[in-house]
């Protein structure tokens, strides 16, 4: 019997973990927000479309190397495709077919889940590939749901960038009296035009917090949507406050 995996499982292990292969380029192992677990990345690229998939609000689940355990099941014509080329050459068993991610997006009281392939687009020409994702594709047409190939041509770095800039140096640690520094940096940034750096700075002395904490939470502020950055361009603190928009609704709304 095959194992199905729900799309609901808190507990769920990817398909292929770093550990199961020797990477080919940088790999990562990252604790996502969305989901509070590590997940397993074999490239740059994947990467770079996780911290978008996991910055999005959206998205409410982020499943990477989803193995299609009932391909077989869910597919019944593979004739034309030379399944031999997926089998291991000294068992003959054949690999399990992975899908880069599986998300979960929520809107509108719905949910409803998106396949993503990512690869390289110099990749794309290879006739091993082509295949490899027209069984991809089948099998999400037979599921009724909607996959995407998402290439480094479609990534924002600019965007990318930022929010690893956001998520570098936040270590889940619960400030005391969090709510009040963020009404403190709001408030600053509304009254003053002096540099984002300065004020954070100033927050700190003026807080007696330990160097750095002001910054943490200016961070989390704009992740938290209480601080309107555009994220397609470069954040940079050495510019005026003035350029930092704050929405009072989304502060308050954590204040409460």
């Amino acid at each position: 019997m095959i194992n199905k995996i729900s799309f609901q499982d808190k507990e769920y292990v990817p398909g292929i973990k770093i550990q199961d292969f020797a990477p080919r380029g940088r790999v990562s192992r990252i604790k996502g927000k969305t989901t509070n677990r590590v997940h397993h990345l074999l490239s740059d690229l994947e990467t770079n479309v996780f911290y978008l998939l996991d910055f999005e609000e959206k998205i409410t689940d982020i499943k990477e190397h989803y193995p299609l355990l009932d391909l077989h099941e869910v597919v019944d014509d593979l004739s034309d495709i030379k399944l031999d080329k997926f089998k291991n050459k000294k068992t003959g068993e054949e690999y399990t077919f992975t899908t880069t991610f599986v998300i979960t997006l929520k809107g509108n009281g719905e949910e409803k889940y998106v396949a993503l392939s990512v690869r390289n687009e110099t990749e794309l020409y290879r006739d091993l590939l082509i295949e490899k994702l027209e069984i991809e594709r089948r099998y999400w047409g037979k599921k009724e749901i909607r996959w995407s190939i998402i290439t480094n041509k479609d990534i924002p770095m600019t965007k990318v960038n930022n929010i690893k800039w956001l998520y570098l140096g936040d270590i889940d640690i619960k400030y005391e009296e969090e709510a009040y520094i963020k009404e403190v940096i709001a408030n600053k940034i509304t009254y003053n035009k002096c540099a984002m750096k300065e004020i954070l700075d100033n927050v700190d002395r003026e807080l007696s917090l330990p160097i750095g904490t002001a910054l943490v939470i200016f961070k989390r502020m704009i992740i938290s949507n209480e601080i309107i950055v555009d994220l397609y361009s470069p954040i940079n603190i050495d510019i005026s406050a003035e350029k930092f928009t704050v929405n009072y609704q989304g502060v308050r709304k954590n204040v409460l």
